[in-house]
């Protein structure tokens, strides 16, 4: 009968040190993709940027062709 104790009390630890290094990668994971996240932020900030200098180049070039 011990020895039947023993097996569930190490089935058990094993059980949590899994469910503790599960954990502890499913954070890893959840952080990596709120890294992503800002970044794809910042991206999109950037593109807007951009864009927004793009059009003013674009309309000032259309400018300096209508005057001339």
């Amino acid at each position: 009968m011990r020895r039947k104790g023993h097996i569930t009390v190490y089935i058990l630890m094993f059980s949590i040190f899994g469910m503790t290094v599960l954990q502890h990668y499913l954070k890893i994971e959840k952080r990596q993709y709120e890294v992503i996240i800002e970044q794809n932020k910042h991206l999109e900030r950037e593109i807007k940027k951009y864009k927004k200098l793009i059009n003013r180049t674009n309309e000032n070039e259309s400018l300096l062709a209508k005057k001339s």
